[in-house]
C-alpha cells in the first residue's frame, strides 16, 4: 500500500509540471488521482492529522454538495493545492546529494567556525532562508532543514524552536516582495497594484519582521545556549577550507536556480511553482550526477523514496482536505456575507479598514482557509467596494495578513511541513512560538504602511 501512495504523489507531482508545459488539459487525471489518493491514504494518515482531516473533509464536502458544485468545482477542490505537494516532493530531491556529498556536515563545520553564538546563528539562518525563499518558495523549507537541522541540533538547546522560528518568520517574510511569490501575483492581479509599487515598502516590512525577529530571539540567548566559544572553533583548516568548498557548490546550486527560474519566467512559461519545480528538477538532477561516485548515492535515493517522499502524505491529505473546505465555504457564498460587515466596518473605521483586512484574513486562516482564497475573496469584496483607498495601501495590508496567516495559522502548509519535520504539534509551531512575535510585527508593520501611505501615497 505504501508503493502505491508513493508512486501517487510522485504522478500527481509530475503531472501537476507536466500539466503546464505540455499544453494538455491534464486537470481531470490530476483530479482522479487525487481523489485515488486521498481515499487510500486516509487511513494512514496519523493521529495528529485525523481529526482536522475529517472535519475538513465532513465539512467541505457538505457545503460542495449544498451548493451543488459542477464538476469544475470539485476538480480545483481537490487539485487546488496538489501544487505545493509537487514542490515538496521536487525539492526534497536536494536531500539525496546534500545527504550523499556530506554538505550538512559542511554547513556544520561552516556554523562552528563562524557562528559562536546562538544568536548569531539564528541571524545566518534567517538570511539563507530569505535568500533561498525568494526563489524556491515553498520549496525553501525542505532544503533550509536538510543543510542546518544536523548542526543545530548539536549547537543549542531547544533546537526544535530555534530551526522554526528561524525559518518560518524569514520565509513569510520573503513573500512580501520577491516577485516570484504567488502572493505578489494574486494582489497585483486583484488590486491592479504593480510589484514595482510593492517591492520597496514590501521588502521595508520584511526587514521589519527581519529584525523584530532577532530581537525577540536574542531574550531566548541564555537558554539556546549550548555551546561555547572554544567549542565553536574546534574546527581543523583542513576540515574548514573543505567546507569552504562545498559552501562553493552550494552557491553554484543557488546561482543555478536563480538564472533557470528567471530564464524561465524571462520566457513566461508555466506558473511560477512550475517554473521552480522544474528548475529545482534540473538543478537536483545535475547535483545528484556530480555526486555520483559517491558510495552513499544509492542509499539515500533508496531513502528518498522510502522515507522523505512519505513524509509528505500527512501533508498531502491535509492539503486536499483544506482545499475542499476552502472551495466549500466560497462555492456555498460563505466568504461572500462579509460584504455588508466590511461595508459597516469601514462607516465605523474608515481608513482603518486595512488592519481590519490583515486580520481578517489571519482569522480565516485560522478556522483552515487557505491563505490564497482569502486573499483572493477578500480583496476582490474590498476592491469592488470603491472605498477610494490607496491599491497600494490594501495590497500592503492583504500581503501582511497571509504573511502572518503563514507562521500563525496551525492549518498553514508552512507551519504542517515544519510540525511534520519536528515532531511537535502544529498549535506549537504556530501560537506557542509565534504568538507574540505576530503580535508586535503585526503592530510594527500595520503603523508603517500607514505610515507609508501618509508621507508617500
Amino acid at each position: 500500500m505504501k508503493q502505491l501512495q508513493v508512486f501517487l504523489i510522485m504522478a500527481i507531482s509530475i503531472l501537476e509540471l507536466l500539466k503546464n508545459f505540455s499544453g494538455i488539459d491534464l486537470s481531470m487525471v490530476i483530479f482522479m488521482l487525487g481523489t485515488l489518493f486521498l481515499l487510500i491514504a486516509l487511513h494512514s494518515v496519523s493521529s495528529g492529522f485525523r481529526r482536522p482531516v475529517t472535519v475538513f473533509l465532513v465539512l467541505g464536502i457538505s457545503l460542495l454538495i449544498y451548493a451543488q458544485a459542477d464538476i469544475t468545482v470539485w476538480k480545483k477542490a481537490v487539485s487546488s493545492m496538489l501544487n505545493i505537494v509537487g514542490i515538496l516532493v521536487t525539492m526534497q530531491l536536494f536531500c539525496i546529494p546534500i545527504a550523499a556529498g556530506q554538505y550538512g556536515q559542511a554547513v556544520e563545520c561552516i556554523m562552528r567556525r563562524s557562528a559562536d553564538s546562538p544568536q548569531r546563528l539564528f541571524g545566518i539562518i534567517s538570511l539563507l532562508t530569505n535568500i533561498f525563499g525568494s526563489f524556491l518558495l515553498f520549496g525553501t523549507i525542505p532544503v533550509m532543514l536538510s543543510l542546518v537541522k544536523d548542526g543545530v541540533f548539536k549547537f543549542v538547546n531547544m533546537p526544535e524552536r530555534f530551526i522554526s522560528n528561524a525559518i518560518t518568520r524569514s520565509y513569510a517574510l520573503v513573500v512580501l516582495w520577491t516577485p516570484t511569490a504567488v502572493n505578489i501575483v494574486i494582489v497585483c492581479s486583484i488590486t491592479g497594484a504593480t510589484w514595482q509599487e510593492l517591492a520597496v515598502p514590501g521588502l521595508s516590512i520584511g526587514l521589519i519582521g527581519l529584525l523584530l525577529s532577532n530581537i525577540l530571539e536574542y531574550r531566548q540567548i541564555d537558554t539556546y545556549r549550548r555551546i561555547t566559544v572554544s567549542d565553536s572553533i574546534q574546527v581543523s583548516d583542513e576540515d574548514f577550507a573543505l567546507a569552504k568548498r562545498k559552501l562553493v557548490h552550494i552557491l553554484a546550486v543557488v546561482l543555478g536556480l536563480i538564472s533557470l527560474v528567471v530564464y524561465f519566467g524571462y520566457l513566461n512559461i508555466g506558473s511560477n511553482t512550475a517554473q521552480v519545480m522544474l528548475a529545482g528538477l534540473i538543478i537536483a538532477a545535475i547535483w545528484i550526477a556530480a555526486n555520483r561516485n559517491s558510495s552513499l548515492l544509492r542509499r539515500y535515493w533508496q531513502s528518498y523514496l522510502d522515507v522523505e517522499v512519505l513524509k509528505m502524505l500527512d501533508l498531502s491529505v491535509m492539503f486536499i482536505a483544506i482545499s475542499i473546505f476552502s472551495q466549500g465555504m466560497e462555492a456555498a457564498g460563505v466568504l461572500e456575507m462579509l460584504v455588508p460587515l466590511l461595508g459597516f466596518i469601514y462607516t465605523q473605521v474608515g481608513v482603518g479598514i486595512a488592519a481590519v483586512l490583515s486580520v481578517l484574513i489571519i482569522a480565516l486562516a485560522y478556522i483552515g482557509v487557505h491563505p490564497f482564497g482569502a486573499m483572493v475573496i477578500i480583496g476582490n469584496i474590498i476592491m469592488s467596494m470603491d472605498l477610494g483607498i490607496s491599491p497600494v495601501i490594501i495590497s500592503l495590508a492583504i500581503l501582511l495578513g497571509a504573511s502572518i496567516a503563514y507562521i500563525l495559522s496551525p492549518f498553514a502548509g508552512m507551519v504542517l511541513t515544519m510540525s511534520k519535520f519536528m515532531n511537535v504539534a502544529p498549535l506549537t509551531v504556530s501560537l506557542k512560538w509565534n504568538g507574540w512575535y505576530s503580535l508586535v510585527y503585526f503592530s510594527a508593520a500595520i503603523a508603517f504602511i500607514y505610515a507609508y501611505g501618509y508621507w508617500f501615497l
